[in-house]
């Protein structure tokens, strides 16, 4: 009897140790699973896993694309293959597409044309592969302004095709600024003919934007005025601002293009507790009008969401609000 009771004292020892060792043996909840197949997206493409805390194997999940994303950027890089089969000399500028874009190369809105560049200079072309021209930044910019031969520390970029395929606008940038919510800075724009590939100075310079219906072009001459040219006429509006402000940026056309919403900062706009102002001007009115205003740090706008609503963004700080336009005063919203 002793020995039966010995096997049984035995038997349920060796069952319990069995059970303890399954109980060990955690399976991965659905949250840590999914942590394991997360992973990082850098704007170099380049996927980098988190840690995954179980032992299994862990599959990066494959990058998802727009389908007209994908097929924008293969139309490209057909398009740089063809033109550069044509002319090697092209291969150059370095142009590349990934899957995710295309570095230094485009094409127009209407397909016709493409533009290779490296930066301080591109080259248009007809799709069909006809040369227009070579643009560079010094030629525009830096051979006007007294620069030596071997300076290239500018910038050269196309900014707007017109709707009626007639031309386009290249503007230069170099230094600290460029188009986006920047102040103070030098650059110059010059509309090409496409017909003969010839440009033209069009005296504007700093922050600009066109309209939607592509009539009119807003841009900022930094001395407490901003102007706007009907593209059509050459006539031309100036809007004052008060003097304390001297700084403006990030034009914001409605959609109906006959409103136009920017920011205004005075000249030490690095300053926290001076004030920043959204100004709105209205076409049909003639008139510039006081928006909102406040302390630093500066609201942006940056599309024209409906009729009475305005998207936000705000210096040095992440997210976006939403400019009310609906209400009197118009009040800035999370």
């Amino acid at each position: 009897m002793k020995c039966k009771k010995r096997s049984v004292v035995l038997l349920i020892i060796f069952l319990a140790a069995c059970s303890t060792g399954q109980m060990e043996t955690i399976a991965p909840s659905t949250a840590e699973s999914a942590t394991s197949a997360e992973a990082i997206f850098i704007p170099s493409l380049t996927r980098t896993s988190r840690p995954t805390k179980t032992p299994t194997p862990t599959f990066l999940p494959t990058m998802t694309i727009p389908a007209a994303t994908l097929n924008a950027i293969a139309t490209v890089e057909a398009i740089r293959t063809n033109l550069v089969g044509q002319f090697p000399e092209l291969e150059e500028y370095i142009a590349s597409c990934n899957l995710a874009y295309c570095y230094g190369v485009d094409v127009s809105p209407d397909g016709k044309w493409a533009y290779f560049s490296n930066g301080n200079m591109m080259e248009i072309l007809e799709i069909g592969g006809k040369k227009l021209g070579i643009y560079s930044w010094y030629k525009i910019y830096g051979e006007s302004h007294g620069y030596p031969d071997d300076y290239y520390e500018g910038y050269v970029g196309v900014v707007h095709w017109s709707k009626d395929g007639r031309y386009v606008y290249l503007a230069t940038a170099h230094g600290d600024g460029g188009p986006g919510p920047y102040f103070g800075y030098k650059s110059a724009l010059v509309r090409v003919n496409l017909q003969n590939g010839t440009w033209k100075d069009t005296g504007i310079s700093g922050v600009l934007s066109f309209s939607p219906n592509d009539k009119y072009i807003v841009y900022s001459t930094n001395t407490s005025e901003i102007r706007i040219r009907n593209l059509q006429s050459g006539e031309e509006n100036v809007y004052l601002t008060p003097e304390y402000y001297q700084y403006f940026g990030e034009f914001v056309w409605s959609p109906d293009s006959k409103h136009v919403i920017f920011v205004a900062v005075p000249e030490d706009f690095d300053d926290l507790s001076k004030k920043f102002a959204l100004f709105m001007t209205d076409l049909e009115s003639d008139k510039t009008v006081l928006l909102y205003e406040d302390q630093m740090p500066f609201y942006y706008p940056v599309a024209w969401l409906e009729n009475d609503k305005v998207s936000l963004n705000q210096d040095q700080r992440a997210g976006t609000w939403t400019l009310d336009l609906s209400v009197d005063p118009p009040t800035i919203n999370p």
